[in-house]
């Protein structure tokens, strides 16, 4: 399918809208002749951003022709998306030994607060935080109230990582689907960094979701973090798909 011969769905997103004081919506390349399912609409791109005031759209990495069709309409490219995933028996033991210094645990009404507060911090880096058109102090309070948002979804949970009181990291996870879990927000105070906080966080994460009986975990990070992507392959995810986050305004 070229880019030219491609039409675009989209779709308003409520929570978004609401939260930016603007339209938004979310775009997605489909097949001519593809159904459109739900609120979306088809049909050529400029069409599908005639009722947006901010578009986002998820581009396969492999598909420059389609970045190419977007840029051309005045997306820009703000982060790389990478979803990796693990298949295999989550619930064998860890060879490594314990990271000493702190533990991992389900937080206290404190903790979650603090957790929260990390979270307005910590996510500056991702595809919000690099929008250039999106102020930064609204993407903290977005990553704050995402992390307050998981704590309190069905199936959810958190765990943070404490030492003396103080919650260096914490990650968010939950159901993905019947059989697979997932991890919504991870992140480690930069004071407690290389520590093996990160990695404690995701094997607490892991074993929670294998005994809610999702054996099987998908999680969504930056292909640009190194570090992230060093901590998800020592736990055996491999990369199940690259894409292109690319946004787009109305000026």
């Amino acid at each position: 399918m070229a880019a030219e011969s491609a039409c675009w769905s989209v779709t308003p997103l409520d929570w978004d809208s609401e939260f930016w004081g603007r339209r938004v919506v979310r775009v997605s390349s489909a097949a001519p002749d593809s159904d459109v399912v739900g609120d979306g609409r088809s049909g050529a791109l400029d069409d599908a951003l005639s009722a947006a005031d901010l578009a986002y759209l998820l581009v396969d990495a492999d598909r420059i022709d389609l970045v190419a069709a977007a840029e051309r309409c005045g997306f820009n490219v703000v982060d790389v998306r990478c979803e990796v995933v693990r298949c295999d028996d989550v619930a064998r033991p860890s060879t490594r030994s314990k990271p000493e210094g702190f533990e991992c645990h389900a937080p206290n009404a404190v903790e979650l607060r603090h957790s929260a507060e990390l979270a307005a911090r910590s996510h500056l880096n991702t595809r919000f935080g690099n929008d250039a058109e999106l102020s930064h102090d609204d993407t903290a309070e977005m990553y704050r109230r995402w992390l307050m948002r998981d704590a309190a979804r069905r199936d959810w949970s958190v765990v943070v990582a404490v030492s003396d009181e103080r919650v260096l990291g914490y990650a968010t996870h939950g159901a993905h689907s019947d059989a697979t879990g997932s991890i919504g927000l991870i992140a480690v105070d930069r004071a407690a960094q290389g520590l093996g906080v990160g990695s404690a966080l995701l094997s607490a994460a892991i074993t929670a979701e294998c005994q809610a009986g999702r054996g099987q975990m998908t999680v969504v990070t930056q292909g640009g973090s190194r570090p992230a992507m060093a901590m998800y392959q020592a736990a055996g995810f491999t990369v199940a798909r690259l894409g292109l986050w690319l946004h787009w305004h109305r000026r």
